[in-house]
């Protein structure tokens, strides 16, 4: 399906004088699918072989003040459009552009990127807390460890408390 957009950005840009491929390759760049981008230019190109069916008025001497207005094309010069449009896409068989390799920009010339997510962005608040976790964690591992190295000693200290501790409730 023919992207609208490309097209008239396409027309756009021959207008101005710049190459097809040029323009082509801008939109590449600005993150447009490559296959819709060469269906646009592959109707815009099929577009200006075919012969208009509108023969223009002839120009007389009198030249009006007055710009006259463009006139809108009926419903029925537009079905009939784009109805060539999908008859030429049909009979076309081979790409008519080149493949499209991106070229390197310059660093200066990209726009600057967007930021999807929020993953890189940390306030000092969160790092403070990160920092708070890392040190509890230590902690709790050297609790750990001292308990696993120092059992017997912690099982003998519990129990001379506790029978200390009995004896002294039985008196």
């Amino acid at each position: 399906m023919i992207n609208e957009e490309i097209l008239g950005g396409l027309k756009a840009a021959l207008a101005r004088g710049e190459s097809l491929e040029k323009a082509m390759m801008t939109f590449y760049n600005a993150g447009y699918d490559k296959t819709q981008i060469e269906e646009s230019a592959r109707s815009l190109q099929m577009y200006e072989r075919q012969p208009t069916k509108v023969q223009q008025p002839k120009q007389t001497q009198f030249v009006s003040p007055v710009i006259p207005k463009k006139r809108e094309p009926t419903r029925k010069e537009i079905r009939e459009k784009r109805k060539q449009e999908r008859l030429a896409q049909k009979r076309m068989k081979k790409p008519v552009l080149k493949e499209i390799q991106p070229k390197p920009t310059p660093v200066q010339s990209r726009p600057p990127r967007q930021s999807i997510s929020q993953y890189g962005d940390q306030n000092p608040r969160d790092k403070l807390l990160v920092i708070i976790l890392v040190f509890m964690l230590l902690f709790l591992l050297s609790i750990l460890a001292t308990i696993f190295f120092f059992k017997d000693e912690l099982i003998s200290l519990f129990n001379n408390l506790f029978q200390n501790g009995l004896s002294l409730f039985s008196r």
